[in-house]
């Protein structure tokens, strides 16, 4: 039973540490362990007529950012939801525009 109490605190300490470095993994732009790499992952996954170009973000809330790609003819919005470094961006948004041309999965520029 002595151990109880330290491992309640560890816990404690664990997801206070989590919440306080949302905001800090929210707005980098690293391709993992971020908003951005959540979206960028997702926006990947979306067909375009060319490479999907970041155009900005911003943060909604401390556990939501919203996050815009471009490809020349479509823009895409994609949000981002979580806490700490474990985001998850479960579905891209974007505009559709009949253009002559092959859509396909061209990629993300950084």
């Amino acid at each position: 039973m002595p151990n109880k109490p330290k491992r309640t605190l560890l816990l404690i300490l664990l997801v206070l540490l989590t919440v306080l470095t949302t905001p800090f993994f929210g707005e980098m732009k690293t391709p993992l362990l971020s908003a951005y790499g959540a979206c960028r992952t997702s926006v990947m996954l979306t067909k375009g007529y060319d490479v999907w170009h970041y155009q900005g973000g911003s943060a909604d809330s401390i556990f939501m950012h919203e996050f815009y790609f471009d490809d020349g003819t479509n823009t895409l919005f994609c949000f981002a939801v979580g806490v700490g470094p474990f985001w998850i961006a479960p579905w891209p948004g974007h505009t559709i525009v009949a253009r002559l041309g092959k859509e396909d999965y061209y990629g993300v520029s950084p």
